[in-house]
């Protein structure tokens, strides 16, 4: 599998999914993968066609859009790409003497005197190099480096943020990240940003979210989510230790449902209810009211200030 989109502000990858194909055999959209976090399952870039041609792109997902326009030459062939609101930030489509892409650069302007300049480097149809460039007249200093390596089951990258008009040299280096991105099952993802840490997604068959688990030094963070009518019904949030004893429950309920005048509210009413470690009911709030449990007793009713 080919990881191939990147995320130039924070290294995260949308691995590329499946083509959309109309009846006639023209590819339509393609769906990217969500990196674990996100809401959606994916991201999808909408195609725009004018005769044979490509004329731009809608990319959806996090509910939202973003309008992609391409510039073409006489070739014909894609010389420049600008996304949505990036106005002041377009990348250009560099070819080698084959006709084939050879990477890509893009540019920003900063207060009309500094200028970034990001190019991609590409083995195939994979990224498999970003360099950050910053300049400030005729001074030019390389800001940021990420490479990648590829394996059947994952992306590695390593991430390298030098300082301002420094050479990028080892004493140089101002930051430095390590992540790995990999698809354990055919509905989850999972990133590993650091030894010992790392973000899971599961999604059903309707590429809906049932569980998001993020692990760090300090525990274990497990959201389940349950849906009613295709619609998010109720957000489990749990946490605990590294050994998996209990630390505490929240629970967010989306809308109201029929149930049994015994079953307790956070199965049916919507609002927001916190445990304990002991496992305890300790704060609920709804009807735009909240209340908490002191010593165990609970406090009236108060407004929720909004």
């Amino acid at each position: 599998m080919a990881y191939s989109c990147w995320n130039t502000s924070n290294g995260m990858y949308f691995a590329p999914g499946d083509f959309v194909v109309d009846s006639t055999g023209k590819i339509t959209a393609q769906r990217f993968c969500n990196p674990p976090g996100y809401s959606d399952r994916y991201l999808t870039i909408q195609l725009r066609w004018k005769g044979d041609l490509i004329t731009g792109a809608v990319l959806t997902g996090q509910g939202g859009q973003l309008p992609i326009t391409l510039t073409w030459d006489k070739s014909p062939r894609v010389t420049g790409v600008k996304i949505g609101y990036l106005m002041n930030f377009d990348w250009n489509v560099n070819y080698d003497d084959t006709g084939a892409i050879a990477g890509f650069a893009a540019r920003q302007l900063v207060n009309n005197e500094k200028q970034f300049v990001w190019t991609v480097d590409w083995t195939g149809d994979r990224v498999v190099k970003q360099t950050a460039y910053e300049n400030k007249g005729k001074k030019t200093w390389i800001r940021a480096v990420v490479d990648r390596i590829y394996t059947d089951t994952s992306v590695i990258t390593d991430q390298y943020v030098y300082g301002t008009d420094k050479s990028n040299t080892p004493k140089n280096i101002v930051s430095r990240g390590h992540g790995e991105y990999m698809k354990p099952a055919a509905h989850s993802y999972t990133v590993i940003p650091a030894p010992g840490q790392n973000q899971t997604s599961i999604f059903n068959d309707k590429d809906q979210k049932i569980e998001y688990r993020m692990v760090t030094g300090n525990g274990i963070n497990r959201t389940l989510y349950t849906y009613k009518d295709d619609k998010l019904f109720r957000e489990i949030n749990t946490t605990t230790n590294l050994q998996g004893d209990f630390a505490s429950r929240e629970i967010h309920v989306y809308f109201t449902i029929d149930a049994p005048a015994s079953a307790p509210d956070w199965e049916k009413t919507i609002g927001l209810y916190h445990f304990d470690k002991t496992g305890d009911l300790t704060y609920e709030a709804r009807d735009g009211k909240y209340r908490r449990k002191v010593n165990g007793v609970w406090t009236d009713w108060a407004f929720l200030a909004y």
